[in-house]
């Protein structure tokens, strides 16, 4: 639930669970990351009714995700996102389902580069999909399927206290750098992208 928004009953918008205490003990705050961390939603009675952002996950098969996708695909259009350059990133094992699913529109051989180097699966829904390991979940929790638009996440990098030096015992010169990279996704463009939480 950490983490997870929440919504009671006779609230206009979602707040997010700070901390988890008990079933009847829960720290709730403001659904922002760039502001110290604060609850101004008012009084709440006990025994509120409420719900829990993702709280279950969404069951999905090969004919039935596509339907999902579309919801995504709503869900950033009813946030005035751009249709062009949108995002899907999905875990190996949706990868697995999505390859079934017949709206899936796979990559051509003339895009062997990106498939294997980039983890290009496809196009769906007016998505360019992409594997990847770095998306969080597993069939007992659940598996996140993340759309995004291109705006969403902000990165940066640069080589910090590059140098050349001589290699020792004079054999040669080596380039010495630091990386040095980050991404920041701001409140202001978390809009960008929607999120499905599901089980296969």
């Amino acid at each position: 639930m950490t983490g997870k928004g929440i919504k009671v009953l006779g609230h206009t918008k979602y707040y997010r669970v700070k901390t988890y205490t008990s079933a009847t003990e829960i720290v709730i705050e403001d659904d922002k990351d760039d502001e110290i961390s604060a609850y101004t939603g008012g009084s709440i009675t006990a025994g509120a009714t409420y719900i829990i952002e993702a709280n279950t996950a969404i069951t999905v098969t090969n004919s039935t995700i596509y339907g999902y996708i579309l919801e995504l695909d709503r869900a950033l259009s009813e946030a005035k996102i751009p249709k062009i350059d949108r995002s899907l990133i999905v875990s190996p094992a949706i990868a697995s389902v999505l390859k079934k699913a017949s709206e899936l529109i796979p990559a051509v051989a003339t895009a062997y580069d990106d498939i294997v180097k980039k983890g290009l699966l496809g196009q769906i829904g007016g998505f360019t999909v992409y594997q990847s390991m770095q998306v969080a979940g597993d069939n007992t929790n659940g598996y996140w399927i993340l759309a995004a638009h291109k705006s969403w996440c902000t990165l940066a990098q640069a080589f910090t206290d590059s140098k050349i030096e001589d290699v020792v015992g004079g054999f040669g010169t080596a380039y010495k750098g630091l990386n040095v990279y980050g991404a920041k996704v701001v409140d202001g463009r978390r809009k960008a992208a929607a999120a499905l939480f599901c089980k296969i």
